[in-house]
């Protein structure tokens, strides 16, 4: 085996994102890790190098998937109100970009934040930019302000992530609250 081969890489990534969004940062090393990879440690610092660069990674990949998924839904659903329904259905996992687990990874490596940040300001500006596209296209109340309502429907979700242990209870909760906030945007 190469020590460069992507699909080894693809598999310690995605071991790794599962560890670091199941069990946050301090909840797993990279014993566990290698573990789980199959790997031996010292191949797996082979890869990788270090646990900042691999952090940086996994991240940096789920904010790019995430952009990708809100693409797609743009790019094949033709109906603006049918899109926006689905990109809100993506929208709790972009919240979850504001989790705990990134807290942690700002404070332990804080190298690394502005490179997150910036990622997941393209991501944000992606959504931003669907939002006004509505509004130049009459579908959208001339008054939305794409920032306040990306904050506003954050605020929402958060407050259900709180109040809601249940996850059935969570997503009918939340769709009813975002389908309130859509219809009160609506022209």
């Amino acid at each position: 085996m190469k020590i460069d081969d992507q699909r080894v890489e693809k598999k310690i990534l995605s071991c790794a994102e599962s560890l670091v969004f199941q069990k946050g940062l301090q909840g797993w090393n990279m014993d566990q890790l290698a573990a789980k990879a199959g790997l031996a440690k010292n191949t797996l610092y082979k890869i990788i190098t270090s646990k900042e660069i691999l952090l940086e990674k996994v991240i940096i990949n789920k904010i790019k998937d995430l952009q990708w998924e809100v693409g797609q839904i743009i790019e094949k659903e033709a109906e603006y109100f049918a899109a926006l329904d689905q990109i809100l259905l993506v929208f709790p996992k972009i919240v979850g970009l504001y989790s705990d687990t990134f807290r942690e990874v700002y404070n332990e490596y804080p190298a690394i934040e502005e490179q997150i940040i910036c990622h997941r300001r393209e991501l944000t500006q992606y959504i931003y930019q669907f939002i006004q596209k509505g509004k130049d296209a009459g579908k959208l109340h001339s008054e939305v302000d794409p920032e306040t309502l990306i904050q506003t429907l954050q605020a929402v979700l958060l407050y259900f992530i709180k109040q809601e242990p249940d996850a059935v209870s969570f997503q009918q909760k939340l769709k009813i609250s975002f389908g309130y906030i859509l219809k009160g945007i609506q022209k």
